[in-house]
C-alpha cells in the first residue's frame, strides 16, 4: 500500500473513532423526527418534526402541552411560555445540524426515542397526529386507525395536545389499554384493543388514567377514572367474557331502532301500526353480515327480541331485547364502575393502585385510604378534622372485590 494511501485510511480511521467517541460520551443518538422522552424524567418529551423546509419541536410533559418553537442557526430551540421579564422561558435546546438530539442546556441529558424506550422499561407508549406504532395510527384529521381499519376519532380535536396512549400489552393475549387523550382536558374516550389480532375488543371504557390491571386470565381488566376536579379516585372493570355483545352491539342497536319504526307506523304505510308483529329483516327473518348472522327469535304485540351468532366461532352468540319504546331493555353493558364509596361528607377516598392483587380470576383486593378533603374546608381550614396533623389520612380499608357480579367488601384496617 502507497504512503499516501496509508495515510488517508488513518486519518480516515482517526476521525471515525473521534465521533464515536464523542456520541458515547454524551449519550447522544441519531435524530429521527418523532417523539423522545428524557431518561432521567420520563415525564417530559419532546417531539421533533419535519416541516417543509426545517425541522420544529414542540414540548409537552404527562398533563399539559405547550408547544412553541424556535429556529436559530444550527440550534432548535423549543420553549414553553415567557419568564417575568418577557423573556423565553427556555426549557431545551438541541444542536440539529449534525443530526443529533442534544440538549445544550444540559448535555448530560439523554434524549432517547420514545417507542424504543417504552418498549425496553414496560411504559405506556404515546403516539402523536402523523405518527403510527405497531400498525396504531392517529392521524393529522384526529382519526384513530388499528390496522387500515378507522376504530374512533377525537371529539374536540386540538393537534397540538392530542395524543392517543397505549398500555403494554397484557402477558398472554396482548391485550391493552387505549386513551383517547387531549392533555389539556385529559381522556375523553378509552377502548380494550387486541394488539395481536388488530381488533377491537371493548368501545366506551370506563376509564381516563394510564393504569390498567389484568386478571389471571386476562378475562377482566380494572381501571381508574380520576375526577377533572378535586381528590379521590374510582375504578371501573371491563369484562372480556362479554366480547360477543360488543361485536353485535352496532347491528343490534340499528335493528331495534328499525323495527320501532316499523311498529310506528301505520298498517297503510307498511307499519305494525302499535305492533312488533310482522316485522322482518329486509323482507326476511335473517341478516347476514362478515361476521355474524342475525335472526328474529320472536315478536309480541310489545316485544322483539333479535338473536345473532359469529360466524367466526359460533360459541359466541347474543340476544337483544326491545321493549314498546324502543329501549334495549337486557343491554349488557362490557365496562361497569365499580361500586367503591367509603367516603363520607367533606372527605375523598384515595385507592391505592400500588396494592391491588388478584387472589382468583375474579377476585382482586386493594387498599383504600380515606381522606380529608381540603376542598370542602377551604374557607375554614381549622374546622378540618386534619387540621394541624401531619398528615390527612382518616381511615384505612381492605376492599375485596368480586368483578363478575361487581360485589365489593370491605374489612377497617385503622
Amino acid at each position: 500500500m502507497k504512503p499516501k494511501i496509508f495515510f488517508y485510511y488513518f486519518l480516515l480511521l482517526v476521525l471515525a473513532l473521534q465521533f464515536h467517541y464523542c456520541n458515547t460520551k454524551t449519550g447522544n443518538q441519531r435524530l429521527k423526527t418523532g417523539v423522545y422522552v428524557n431518561e432521567k424524567d420520563p415525564k417530559s418529551y419532546v417531539e421533533i418534526k419535519r416541516g417543509k423546509d426545517s425541522l420544529f419541536c414542540s414540548l409537552w410533559n404527562d398533563r399539559a402541552a405547550y408547544g412553541k418553537y424556535q429556529v436559530k442557526d444550527d440550534t432548535l430551540i423549543c420553549f414553553s411560555d415567557y419568564d417575568d421579564d418577557g423573556n423565553y422561558d427556555y426549557e431545551a435546546a438541541f444542536l440539529i445540524r449534525p443530526g443529533y438530539l442534544m440538549n445544550l442546556f444540559n448535555i448530560d441529558d439523554k434524549w432517547l426515542f420514545h417507542s424504543d424506550y417504552v418498549k425496553e422499561k414496560g411504559l405506556w407508549l404515546q403516539i402523536r397526529p402523523g405518527q403510527i406504532e405497531d400498525k396504531l395510527k392517529l392521524t393529522r384529521r384526529g382519526e384513530v386507525i388499528l390496522d387500515s381499519k378507522k376504530i374512533g376519532e377525537f371529539m374536540r380535536f386540538d393537534p397540538s395536545a392530542a395524543a392517543v396512549q397505549l398500555s403494554p400489552p397484557s402477558p398472554e393475549k396482548s391485550l391493552a389499554l387505549c386513551l383517547f387523550v387531549d392533555y389539556d382536558k385529559g381522556a375523553e374516550q378509552a377502548y380494550i384493543l387486541d394488539m395481536k389480532n388488530k381488533k377491537v375488543l371493548a368501545q366506551e371504557v370506563y376509564a381516563n388514567g394510564s393504569w390498567v390491571s389484568w386478571s389471571s386470565d386476562e378475562n377482566y381488566a380494572v381501571t381508574v377514572v380520576y375526577p377533572y376536579e378535586g381528590g379521590g379516585t374510582s375504578l371501573g372493570v371491563v369484562d372480556l367474557t362479554k366480547e360477543a355483545v360488543f361485536m353485535f352491539k352496532d347491528t343490534f342497536k340499528d335493528l331495534g331502532a328499525r323495527a320501532y319504526q316499523y311498529r310506528l307506523r301505520p298498517s297503510v304505510m307498511g307499519g305494525g301500526s302499535g305492533s312488533y308483529s310482522g316485522f322482518t329483516i329486509y323482507r326476511s327473518n335473517s341478516y347476514e353480515t362478515e361476521s355474524a348472522t342475525y335472526s328474529i327469535e320472536r315478536t309480541t304485540s310489545n316485544q322483539i327480541v333479535f338473536r345473532a351468532v359469529s360466524k367466526i366461532d359460533p360459541t359466541k352468540a347474543a340476544t337483544a331485547t326491545f321493549d314498546a319504546n324502543g329501549i334495549w331493555v337486557d343491554e349488557i353493558k362490557t365496562s361497569s364502575a365499580i361500586p367503591i364509596n367509603l367516603a363520607k361528607a367533606k372527605e375523598y377516598q384515595d385507592i391505592d393502585l400500588q396494592s391491588l392483587r388478584w387472589i382468583s380470576p375474579k377476585i382482586f383486593q386493594v387498599r383504600v385510604n380515606i381522606k380529608c378533603d381540603y376542598y370542602a374546608y377551604e374557607r375554614e381550614p381549622e374546622k378540618s378534622p386534619c387540621f394541624g396533623k401531619s398528615d390527612d389520612l382518616l381511615r384505612l380499608y381492605d376492599v375485596q372485590v368480586d368483578v363478575s357480579k361487581l360485589a365489593v367488601t370491605y374489612k377497617r384496617l385503622e
